[in-house]
């Protein structure tokens, strides 16, 4: 025969099976939440993994231009230390050339009293020519003076005789006033100057 159930109880079990489709319901809506999360994690993850690849990437990248940098800095050290000792050398070199122009040294031509450069570095030479003519005044000799010029690279030579003052008493104080004199001295001072800037003519040292 068939299970009679009491009253109480058939009212639990319609409640239960009114509320079923509440929960029903309900259990949908958090499986589509849960999907969603499960969704926004995946999403997360694959941002994570390419965020540390990126990460790892610029890090390596990093490395390589800090390895450059040193590596750089190694070769301009290393360059610094040989230009340092070829300076050290040159200065070695400079030393010894000074100490055998020092034992040996170059003598100037006797009587030069001005001298210009060339384009090439070669000079032109102001000489001065103090000739006794043998005659004696008030204990001062008696001399000619006169100016010569001459360049030492083509071998271009001024020896003009405007320039020759003969019957000078002589002193250190006449021969300055003639080598200042604008007539005497400024003749051949105009004309080595102009000869210097227009030569191009290179010395060469003959000596044995």
């Amino acid at each position: 025969m068939p299970r009679i159930v009491s009253t109480p109880r058939l009212s639990e079990l319609e409640s239960h099976a009114g509320a079923l489709p509440f929960a029903r319901s309900k259990s949908d809506r958090l499986e589509k939440e849960l999907e969603a999360a499960r969704r926004k994690l995946g999403e997360l993850e694959r941002d994570l993994e390419k965020l540390l690849k990126t990460t790892a990437q610029e890090l390596a990248k990093g490395a390589g231009q800090v390895r450059e940098a040193n590596q750089r800095a190694y070769d301009a050290q290393r360059a610094t230390h040989r230009a340092n000792d070829t300076v050290t050398e040159l200065k070695k070199e400079i030393e010894q050339l000074r100490g055998k122009l020092t034992e040996n040294p170059r003598p100037e031509p006797s009587g030069v009293v001005g001298r210009y450069l060339n384009q090439a570095g070669a000079h032109i030479d102001i000489t001065l020519l103090v000739t006794d003519t043998g005659r004696r005044s008030m204990h001062c000799n008696i001399v000619d003076l006169r100016l010569v010029a001459c360049c030492t690279g083509c071998g271009e030579k001024n020896d003009d005789e405007a320039v020759l003052s003969e019957g000078v008493y002589d002193s250190p104080d006449a021969r300055h006033r003639y080598i200042r004199d604008d007539w005497n001295g400024g003749r051949m001072r105009r004309w080595s100057q102009s000869h210097a800037e227009s030569c191009r003519a290179v010395a060469l040292n003959t000596a044995a």
